[in-house]
């Protein structure tokens, strides 16, 4: 064990571009509220509920805050959030136009991202869920990423079909588990 133990997750951090869009997305997509935040020397929001917090931060311009993966990539670093119905979420997520990676209703796993690309995981806990010996094999390489997955995430594209391949968006990361692609609900206006 080490010197110190972890109690829970305090809260999770994001910078942003537009704050007023980041803070429909939080409120309007994943249903949190605002919450007090105190005064700080720049802009920003805290939302929460359900003992999640969601701390939404405007960095002055050029702070060296890094950039989240350029596609939809499971593989990529990414915060998870448990979900009570992996079909609803779904259904929402499709009805409000948001990008999907779908594990599928069995495994209760999704990846979405916020309007600034940061990656979110929605997850379904399930009884008997595989622990890491018992799951199927992920690896990555200086040759790219590759799964072996045989319920690799399925995706799908903007227009409903199948794509052939999941790629990160970096020459040579791709998915050689079963084909993965992105889906995209019609965005109402």
């Amino acid at each position: 064990m080490g010197v110190l133990a972890l109690k829970s997750v305090n809260h999770v951090s994001f910078p942003v571009r537009d704050l007023e869009q980041s803070v429909r997305f939080y409120r309007d997509v994943l249903g949190l509220e605002a919450i007090p935040r105190p005064d700080l020397p720049f802009p920003g929001a805290w939302l929460g509920g359900n003992a999640v917090q969601v701390h939404l931060i405007v960095p002055p311009e050029g702070a060296p805050v890094g950039s989240p993966p350029p596609s939809l990539n499971p593989l990529g670093g990414h915060v998870a959030f448990a979900i009570d119905d992996y079909d609803a979420m779904v259904a929402a997520l499709h009805a409000a136009g948001i990008e999907t990676l779908e594990a599928g209703s069995a495994i209760g796993q999704l990846w979405i991202r916020d309007p600034d690309g940061h990656l979110i995981e929605l997850i379904q806990p399930r009884a008997g869920r595989r622990t890491r010996s018992e799951a199927p094999e992920l690896t990555s390489g200086a040759e790219g990423h590759r799964s072996t997955a045989a319920q690799w995430p399925r995706a799908r594209g903007r227009n409903g079909n199948e794509a052939p391949e999941l790629t990160s968006g970096a020459e040579g990361h791709r998915s050689s588990g079963r084909a993965a692609t992105t889906r995209t609900g019609a965005k109402s206006k």
